[in-house]
C-alpha cells in the first residue's frame, strides 16, 4: 500500500508540475495576444525541440524500440503537434487521473 501512495503521490506532483507549465504556457499567449501580435501559439513537439532535441529524440527511441512503436506515430506525435498550453494541461489531467485511478484499484484489490 506505501508503494501504491508514493506512486499517486509521484503522479500528481509530475501532475501539478505539467499544469503549471501549461498555465504558464497560455498566460504567454494571451500576452502575446494583448500586446497586438499575430497568433502565438507554438505545438508542444517545436517548444521541447527548442529546449531540449536530445530528450525528445531519446524519448522517441525509447518509446519506439523499447515500449510499443505504433503508439508514437499515431498518439505522441499528435499530441506533439497540439498548441503547448493544451498539450501540456491534458496530459496534466490525465495523469492525475491515472494516480487516483491507481489508488482506487489498489483498495479494491485488497
Amino acid at each position: 500500500m506505501v508503494l501504491v501512495r508514493v506512486v499517486r503521490l509521484l503522479g500528481r506532483l509530475l501532475a501539478l508540475v505539467l499544469a503549471l507549465a501549461g498555465i504558464a504556457a497560455f498566460s504567454g499567449f494571451i500576452a502575446v495576444q494583448a500586446a497586438g501580435g499575430g497568433l502565438a501559439q507554438q505545438a508542444l513537439g517545436r517548444v521541447w525541440f527548442q529546449f531540449d532535441v536530445a530528450s525528445l529524440n531519446l524519448t522517441q527511441a525509447i518509446v519506439q524500440r523499447r515500449i510499443l512503436p505504433a503508439l508514437w506515430d499515431p498518439v505522441i506525435v499528435s499530441v506533439l503537434g497540439w498548441p503547448a498550453w493544451i498539450a501540456l494541461l491534458m496530459v496534466a489531467a490525465v495523469l492525475f487521473l491515472l494516480s487516483t485511478l491507481v489508488l482506487i484499484l489498489a483498495r479494491q484489490m485488497r
